[in-house]
């Protein structure tokens, strides 16, 4: 079942991130995550006019940035595996953006709720059992169990909870279709790149290549 390889996901990453905590800045990473790679499901007249709408109820987006300004206050964590291995793309994340100033990661508030109301704007024109608020109440519980305890950012856990929503969304237009494949072929391409023909060496392991990877 959908929902239990969720929750198996999160039993599986203890041994490896053994530090647990409480961090809900990762479901901002993780719904920015989505949107990144699913904007051309977003891009129809319907779905932006929805959003406009939520956008014209200022109390609300208030009561949501303030909470998530609360969460992001008191429950940003770094795991020390983030900032010690630079193979990674949170590495450069965290360090181009989190450290270069202390307020970046409250500037970033605004794109998380704006990928949360794309994503629920989505599934509400789904033919799947996913417009069910059951559904997602049961989905969104599941990615908090699986996400929000881990102090360390990886990709990773952002795969089933991708693939499950991605699995969900309506039919497309072809345009989105190849807008979404561009974008995967863009992400991997340079990531391959990258690997293949830009080896380092850390000062640590003189001698010895490390090659970048997701």
């Amino acid at each position: 079942p959908p929902f239990l390889s969720l929750l198996i996901q999160f039993s599986k990453s203890a041994p490896i991130s053994s530090q647990k905590c409480v961090s809900f800045l990762i479901s901002g990473f993780l719904s920015s995550f989505t949107a990144c790679f699913s904007w051309p499901h977003f891009l129809t007249y319907q779905r932006i006019s929805r959003v406009v709408k939520h956008m014209c109820r200022p109390w609300l987006l208030l009561l949501a940035a303030s909470l998530m300004f609360i969460a992001i206050n008191k429950t940003t964590f770094v795991h020390p595996f983030l900032l010690a291995d630079n193979r990674h793309y949170p590495f450069y994340i965290w360090r181009l953006v989190f450290l270069s100033h202390p307020a970046n990661k409250y500037l970033l508030i605004p794109v998380y709720i704006l990928s949360f109301i794309f994503i629920h704007q989505t599934l509400r024109d789904s033919y799947t059992i996913a417009r069910s608020p059951v559904w997602l109440v049961l989905f969104w519980l599941c990615v908090a169990l699986s996400t929000i305890p881990q102090r360390l950012v990886e990709f990773r856990y952002f795969i089933v909870p991708y693939l499950l929503l991605r699995l969900h969304y309506p039919p497309s237009h072809t345009l989105a279709l190849l807008g979404e494949l561009l974008t995967y072929a863009v992400v991997n391409i340079g990531t391959f790149y990258l690997f293949a023909c830009k080896p380092f060496s850390w000062s640590s392991e003189p001698g010895v290549q490390q090659r970048f990877m997701w």
